[in-house]
């Protein structure tokens, strides 16, 4: 097994930005390109906005369901690891 080097403190602050930037970003665009209109009244033409919109409402509830305990856990996985010498 490859010996991989363990994640810094701000490789995990900058994932997590990202992650919270990433869904600010599509719910924005969600809004204003009118994604949801296709959800609530699909068409034979909205294959690809249903897509857009499901992959969005996967992102969204792992941002508000697993991020913040997947991101606590990877805090803690940082300030409890046996430092080297």
């Amino acid at each position: 097994m490859k010996n991989r080097q363990p994640p810094t403190l701000l490789r995990i602050i900058v994932e997590l930005a990202v992650v919270v930037l990433l869904e600010c970003v599509l719910a924005y665009a969600l809004a204003h390109i009118r994604l949801l209109d296709h959800l609530l009244s699909p068409g034979s033409d909205s294959q690809i906005a249903l897509g857009a919109t499901a992959a969005f409402l996967l992102l969204r509830m792992f941002v508000l369901l697993f991020a913040p305990g997947w991101f606590l856990s990877r805090l803690w996985l940082f300030f409890t690891r046996p430092k080297t010498a």
